[in-house]
């Protein structure tokens, strides 16, 4: 730590404590928010068995064509909730990325490979 910061730390500790509560709420709520989309974009349980070869699960392409669809339809939206732009080089491994953070918070299940399902 910076002694500026150690500085601003015992001067003002319920401040800074604040601020990272206030930065932390914000992160979980745009998180929220993206997982919501995200699911909305997947779509319901019964979408699932009759779109897929394995009932229930859904690939990594298939949910990347409905967060796009998702996202032509809403795109201030999808820009609001940090969804990757269609024409960013990188938007498969995001879109992974997200899809491997939200199984882990319980949202997702992963099946290998390169597979989810709705919980």
């Amino acid at each position: 730590m910076s002694l500026f910061s150690e500085l601003l730390n015992v001067l003002f500790p319920r401040t800074i404590d604040g601020l990272k509560q206030g930065v932390g709420a914000i992160r979980t709520a745009h998180t929220e928010r993206q997982d919501r989309f995200v699911i909305d974009a997947i779509g319901s349980a019964c979408c699932l068995i009759m779109a897929e070869a394995v009932p229930g699960e859904i690939s990594l392409e298939s949910i990347d064509g409905r967060i796009r669809n998702a996202q032509n339809y809403d795109p201030n939206e999808a820009h609001r909730c940090g969804i990757p732009d269609v024409n960013d080089e990188q938007r498969r491994a995001k879109i992974r990325a997200m899809l491997h953070r939200m199984s882990r918070s319980g949202k997702l299940r992963y099946h290998p490979v390169d597979k989810w399902s709705v919980r």
